[in-house]
């Protein structure tokens, strides 16, 4: 190899005939490293777009699924007319409905619903099961007619129990009764049965009634519900 100096200071190299294809080769493999080095910046950023968009769907989803929330409930923000109706609070403002308390047998109270102008519209029987320390409602019972216009029951739980088991519903010293959970919200989860004569009937005999939730720890809690009153707060809400 030899070279020169040539015009403004800069060398010039001549390479020999043996030197020239050593070059070549050298040249080549650099052009041959630096496309793979292209084609592995190619991979990698498809790679990381293609996670880019899975994670961009998964949140999609997951923000629909929270967005859609559980099943409505009759009385709250839909119609589940399977369900007896537990509405949102006993009175409202503005021109919403007011649930105005129009009766008492017991511990039952008897509520119904009026416009800001017009007569009473729909009732309902209801015992509220709350905790005096906390002022928190730990248990709601209701009676009242789905949005069939069938007479049953629901009664509202806490959150945080165990769905498949329901709540049992013991009248008295008789036979244990299921009611099925139908949804939950942010209120709580509801069972519901139907108001049968033959369970209103018993409840006349029965002092009290227990009902047992079970948590998702699998612990059960029974709740001493009077019954005193019961048959009456059906007999009203029939009669509406």
């Amino acid at each position: 190899m030899k070279g020169w100096t040539g015009p403004k200071g800069r060398s010039i190299l001549f390479l020999s005939g043996a030197q020239a294809p050593r070059c070549r080769e050298l040249g080549e493999v650099k052009m041959a490293e630096s496309r793979t080095g292209k084609f592995q910046d190619q991979k990698t950023l498809i790679l990381i777009v293609f996670v880019l968009l899975a994670l961009t769907v998964l949140g999609i989803f997951v923000a629909h699924r929270l967005s859609s929330g559980p099943a409505p409930v009759a009385g709250m923000s839909g119609a589940a007319s399977s369900q007896t109706p537990v509405p949102a609070a006993a009175t409202a403002q503005g021109n919403e409905p007011r649930w105005e308390k129009t009766a008492s047998f017991g511990v039952w109270e008897v509520r119904c619903r009026k416009d800001a102008q017009g007569p009473a519209k729909g009732c309902f029987g209801i015992l509220e099961i709350k905790d005096a320390k906390r002022n928190q409602i730990l248990l709601t019972w209701v009676i009242g007619r789905n949005g069939k216009g069938e007479l049953g029951t629901t009664i509202q739980t806490p959150g945080g129990v165990l769905l498949p088991r329901g709540v049992d519903v013991t009248l008295g010293e008789g036979k244990p009764q299921n009611f099925v959970f139908e949804s939950c919200s942010q209120r709580g989860c509801f069972a519901s049965a139907p108001l049968t004569d033959a369970f209103v009937e018993q409840s006349k005999t029965a002092e009290k009634a227990k009902l047992t939730i079970v948590g998702l720890n699998g612990k059960a809690t029974t709740f001493a519900i009077p019954l005193a009153g019961f048959d009456k707060a059906v007999a009203a809400v029939k009669g509406q």
